[in-house]
């Protein structure tokens, strides 16, 4: 998958690659460190994690050496809400709190679970995907951790990117996190990549 995208994306400056990575136990992937070099030398500057979908676990002695390879890099991590639990995204902020981890997909059924999530571990954020359409959710976020703690995304070509853009345009907040959700956030992450 990952050179189907450097053959799509590759020649596109106005595309920013995320390729998707595996722990480096099964021996069918370069140790993590040259695979995390070898994904930065491509152009890619953020993995997606799939643990459930593709049998791992972001345990430490499953995925301890591509976590602390992709942390030393400060690679963004994105991680679907369905391919983990909460417990266990505590555990890796925890061990690697320099490793920027962003959570995708997330319900408002989670928010007892979340806040407490973003206001203990610096290193978390989550991305507006549609399934996040938390009344007022945009402005609880804002106040209790900061609005550079989300990261705009709409799901496309899934779902329809109506909703996030509206939940992001008609939020009670003002225009400078607006513009720090919308780009400026992801810009930052993107930027603090150690290639």
């Amino acid at each position: 998958g990952n050179e189907c995208v450097e053959s799509e994306a590759g020649g596109q400056a106005r595309l920013t690659r995320v390729w998707t990575a595996l722990p480096d136990t099964a021996g069918d992937t370069p140790p993590a460190t040259e695979w995390v070099a070898g994904m930065l030398r491509a152009g890619a500057r953020a993995v997606r994690l799939f643990p459930k979908r593709m049998s791992w676990t972001l345990d430490e002695w499953c995925a301890g050496t591509l976590l602390s390879a992709l942390e030393e890099r400060r690679v963004p991590a994105f991680i679907p809400f369905e391919e983990t639990d909460l417990a266990q995204v505590h555990r890796v902020l925890e061990a690697y709190s320099r490793l920027p981890l962003v959570l995708s997909g997330a319900s408002y059924r989670i928010n007892r679970m979340l806040f407490p999530l973003l206001e203990r571990h610096a290193n978390l954020r989550l991305d507006l995907s549609p399934r996040w359409d938390v009344h007022d959710g945009i402005e609880q976020v804002c106040a209790r951790a900061g609005a550079e703690r989300l990261l705009f995304g709409t799901g496309w070509p899934v779902h329809d990117a109506g909703s996030a853009i509206a939940y992001l345009a008609y939020a009670r907040i003002s225009e400078e996190e607006r513009a720090l959700i919308g780009a400026g956030n992801l810009d930052r992450l993107l930027a603090e990549v150690a290639v």
